[in-house]
C-alpha cells in the first residue's frame, strides 16, 4: 500500500483534516504536524479529525517514549491549548 501523510485546513468549519495511510514512519508524523503548525491557516483551537483507518506502524518502546516527549514540549510551547479536547495516552 503506497503511503498518505496529508492535511487540509478547512478554516470556514474550524477544523483540520488529517489522513495517514499505508507504512506511516513517525517521523513522517512528526513533519505531518510541523507542517501545520507553520500553515498560515492553521488555528491551535481548530478541532483535528484524523484518519488512521489504513495506516500501520511499528513503533518500539524508545519510539514511544520520544512520542511523549514531543507531545509534552508541543504542549508546553503552547501548540496545543488547555481547552483542547485531545486526550494522550499511550498503555505499553
Amino acid at each position: 500500500m503506497k503511503t498518505i501523510v496529508s492535511y487540509k485546513i478547512i478554516p470556514v468549519y474550524r477544523i483540520i483534516l488529517e489522513c495517514l495511510k499505508g507504512p506511516v514512519k513517525p517521523e513522517e508524523v512528526v513533519t505531518l504536524k510541523l507542517d501545520e503548525f507553520a500553515d498560515k491557516n492553521f488555528d491551535i483551537n481548530y478541532n483535528v479529525i484524523c484518519d488512521i483507518r489504513e495506516m500501520n506502524t511499528i513503533l518500539s518502546k524508545s519510539k514511544i517514549d520520544e512520542s511523549k516527549n514531543l507531545f509534552e514540549f508541543f504542549n508546553n510551547c503552547g501548540l496545543i491549548s488547555n481547552n483542547s479536547s485531545l486526550k494522550y495516552s499511550i498503555k505499553y
